[in-house]
């Protein structure tokens, strides 16, 4: 109940003063909330959400359209389902619930930008992209007992793949961000989780690297 309290007053202070009327604004987050509260979600559901929201206001300063980070943030992983093409699916999910209530269009075009660019390899033009991608990423940087049920977590999503072919997945993935020049791209980030990023990705690369 506390996650939802705090995802809701996020969300009241971004939507009061929109163009959505009440009912709309709580139909809305009610619409999210049944998304990220799907069963299957052990990593990717409300918490994950606040605590990108909480990473977001570290930085707000420093972003040029604090609106579209937020509601980028709130959207990047509306649809999460084992398949690929999330990120589409949820700018898309973005786009049909906004784009009939808002019209500021270039916030439209802008949230739905930053959305796509939280996919893997995924790129925009949007100036704040950088600090949307290192958000979705702050995980890696935690303290070693957050990110150790962080990989717990994601293994639960993924309880359906054998371990093997999870095992070879995953590593790819860790190895991916581990052999970056940089893991996250602001200096901001960069400076507050690089080097404990880089500790956590090692341990658990060589954790799965025995298993092998």
């Amino acid at each position: 109940m506390s996650e939802i309290r705090a995802s809701l007053s996020y969300w009241n202070m971004l939507t009061e003063r929109s163009e959505f009327n009440e009912e709309q604004r709580a139909l809305t987050f009610i619409d999210l909330l049944a998304h990220y509260e799907e069963p299957h979600r052990q990593y990717h559901n409300l918490p994950h959400i606040n605590q990108c929201l909480l990473e977001k206001d570290k930085c707000a300063h420093l972003l040029f359209d604090e609106k579209a980070v937020e509601l980028a943030l709130w959207y990047h992983d509306a649809v999460y389902d084992l398949g690929e093409d999330n990120e589409n699916k949820s700018a898309e999910m973005f786009f049909s619930r906004w784009s009939a209530n808002c019209s500021n269009k270039t916030l439209i075009n802008r949230v739905y930008s930053l959305i796509l660019a939280t996919g893997y390899g995924g790129t925009s033009d949007e100036i704040d992209t950088p600090y949307v991608i290192d958000i979705d990423h702050s995980i890696l940087g935690q303290p070693e007992n957050v990110f150790d049920e962080y990989e717990v977590a994601i293994r639960r999503e993924y309880a359906i793949v054998p371990d093997e072919d999870f095992r070879e997945g995953r590593l790819s993935i860790l190895e991916s961000f581990y052999n970056r020049p940089r893991i996250f791209k602001t200096d901001f980030f960069w400076g507050i989780y690089e080097f404990r990023a880089r500790d956590n990705l090692s341990r658990s690369i060589a954790k799965l690297k025995s298993t092998l």
